[in-house]
């Protein structure tokens, strides 16, 4: 089996970083503060900042390191 890293790419123009590759690293269900439960993308961008992304459809693109 070939395994690659995966990289998320915010495309909705307001979200953290749009438009910056980020490593995925996991998938999680994150609740923030007044929201209900949501599954989300745990993502690392190069200089190690760390942030979640919601699992939605249309928002973002995800590729391999050779696509970018």
């Amino acid at each position: 089996m070939k395994r690659e890293k995966v990289y998320l790419i915010d495309l909705n123009g307001y979200g953290f970083r749009c438009g910056k590759p980020a490593e995925i690293i996991g998938v999680e269900m994150c609740t923030p503060e007044g929201y209900r439960p949501r599954l989300c993308y745990h993502i690392r961008f190069e200089d190690g900042v760390e942030d979640w992304k919601p699992v939605e459809v249309g928002s973002y693109e995800i590729k391999t390191i050779k696509e970018l």
